[in-house]
């Protein structure tokens, strides 16, 4: 699966904002063991990331993006201000971005590159997206129970590679995430106390305090 987004990336060796670092997410099940589920952004960091680091003040490392004049920073806020997110792998991650938007832009009929409107600041308005999935069924290559059993094969096998020195465990994609939402299940989702404040405000403004239940700070 993959969507287009609002321009925050100009094309390789470019200054005009043109597309966006997209988002692509596989997934693949597998038998007796949780399924491969790859979530990632074309961009060397992903925006809301940023976004957070701006808000704590935070510096980021070295190669995620630059400010308007297209110099290197570690600044999220100059990032976020006029500058970019930059792709990963140089111009072949930027080839891959323009794969993804003729896919959800282009084929879909959505708007393309700077036609589509900023989701911040304007959420009145649409913005005009397009959306692109695909949907194999393993049955039509081979019997479903086959292709789960060697898709756990070769996660298992990812899974026993020899570690690099000062490497714990090998994860593969997806990981992270389920043991989390396992964490979250018996412990809840911890919220920041400026983040639980702005939900309340908003709430006492839209007169829905009764909504938010059992929140705690």
């Amino acid at each position: 699966m993959t969507s287009n987004g609002a321009p925050n990336m100009p094309v390789w060796g470019g200054l005009t904002r043109m597309t966006g670092p997209l988002p692509l997410t596989v997934g693949a099940p597998a038998a007796g063991r949780e399924p491969f589920l790859l979530d990632v952004a074309m961009g060397v960091m992903a925006r809301g990331k940023i976004l957070y680091a701006a808000e704590k003040g935070l510096e980021l490392p070295a190669g995620v993006g630059v400010d308007g004049d297209g110099k290197p920073t570690v600044d999220p806020r100059k990032i976020i201000d006029g500058g970019w997110i930059l792709p990963i792998g140089g111009y072949k991650g930027f080839g891959i971005t323009m794969a993804l938007e003729i896919l959800a832009g282009v084929l879909t009929g959505g708007a393309l590159g700077a036609e589509i409107r900023e989701l911040y600041g304007a959420p009145g308005q649409g913005q005009g997206l397009g959306h692109f999935a695909l949907v194999l069924d393993p049955g039509a290559f081979m019997p479903r129970e086959a292709f789960e059993e060697r898709m756990a094969a070769y996660l298992g096998m990812i899974k026993a590679s020899e570690r690099a020195p000062g490497v714990e465990e090998i994860i593969v994609a997806g990981e992270p995430e389920q043991r989390r939402h396992a964490e979250r299940l018996k412990t809840g989702i911890p919220i920041e106390g400026k983040v639980l404040a702005s939900i309340r405000a908003l709430a006492a403004e839209l007169g829905t305090d009764d909504l938010l239940g059992e929140i705690a700070a």
